[in-house]
């Protein structure tokens, strides 16, 4: 594998990993540890996949290009949404309700968003994500100027500062959480414009993670003694400072693909690679594999919880098993849940 591939893996695997903590059981001072892991895991989830990007020729290609990206984003969120569903059934609902349960659970969480709550809180990522690449390939065909492109990817950032007031104040979900895509455009487009610049090889870099590590120190510090305080929660529209919403997901952002670089040339880089190659069954399992795990420890052992530790280890453990034994395996689930045609082995 390239340098280049892998320590975006390592990147996505380390942040995966801060996903879970999100998601999982509060601890003593729980909350200001998560709220530092937000200023940057959903943003370089973005970042990756700008980074990863290719640009579309034509309008031609677009149509072509959004088709095979529907499929690839689209029917695993259809998928693992009707999966869901149905373990609530089996494991919680079957007891006091009929099947036409599933319908209802199907109709409340479809939307996804805001609305999507529960076993699919991670949904309004892909959602978002799928909304942010279309528009950002269209942009590049319809604005051809570099600098007209990043006027108008402005214009949608200040938009995006206006609508979350507006939404907020009003109580407004947006399906899909659509209006969210004004914001992660944004990181969409620093992944991409700096692919270019960026150090595949820390030993080249050296200047850039000297400033980065400076420049992120620097915010935590200044957050610390009150000069500020940062939130950034993108699915509830918690973004607040258009000067701070670009600044401290871009310096976070970038100082963990700094250590992912690091880390390539280390032991652990296989297995943070490993976890990012999975994110996105991790993503979608991770809270449904934990409820299950445990509602079967209170019924069996009448163990009532556990620690993050274990959280973490599930919530990675399970999705990686049920992805490599049954969703990766089989042709029909590799389309259903992975989004693309398992590739073919050919005999030498």
């Amino acid at each position: 594998m390239k340098l280049r591939e892998h320590w975006l893996d390592v990147a996505k695997g380390l942040t995966i990993i801060t996903v879970l903590f999100a998601h999982g059981p509060g601890f003593p001072g729980y909350e200001e540890i998560k709220r530092y892991m937000l200023w940057f895991n959903m943003p370089l989830f973005f970042a990756v996949a700008g980074y990863l990007f290719k640009p579309v020729a034509s309008w031609s290609d677009f149509r072509r290009w959004t088709l095979r990206r529907t499929r690839q984003l689209m029917l695993p969120y259809i998928s693992f949404l009707v999966l869901i569903a149905l373990l609530q059934y089996v494991f919680w609902e079957h007891s006091a309700h009929g099947p036409a349960v599933i319908l209802h659970t199907l109709a409340k969480a479809a939307p996804g968003g805001q609305h999507a709550e529960g076993n699919f809180n991670a949904f309004w990522f892909i959602t978002c994500l799928f909304v942010a690449q279309i528009a950002f390939a269209a942009l590049r065909l319809w604005l051809r100027p570099v600098r007209l492109q990043l006027l108008a990817l402005g214009i949608a950032y200040l938009l995006a500062h206006v609508e979350a007031a507006w939404a907020r104040q009003h109580s407004i979900m947006v399906p899909l959480n659509a209006d969210v895509a004004l914001l992660s455009l944004t990181y969409y487009a620093l992944g991409f414009y700096a692919r270019s610049l960026w150090p595949v090889d820390l030993r080249k870099g050296m200047s850039l993670a000297a400033a980065l590590l400076f420049a992120a120190t620097w915010l935590v510090f200044a957050d610390r003694a009150g000069l500020f305080t940062y939130l950034l929660d993108m699915k509830y529209l918690k973004y607040y400072s258009p000067l701070l919403d670009l600044v401290v997901p871009a310096v976070a952002s970038a100082s963990v693909c700094l250590a992912a670089v690091a880390l390539t040339r280390m032991p652990l880089a296989g297995l943070f690679a490993a976890l990012g190659r999975r994110s996105m069954p991790i993503m979608y399992l991770h809270i449904i594999a934990n409820d299950v795990a445990t509602h079967v420890l209170r019924s069996v052992a009448q163990v009532d919880g556990y620690n993050m530790a274990i959280f973490i280890a599930i919530g990675l453990a399970v999705p990686i098993l049920v992805s490599w034994l049954v969703l990766e395996r089989f042709p029909v689930t590799h389309v259903l849940f992975v989004g693309r045609p398992r590739a073919r082995v050919v005999a030498m």
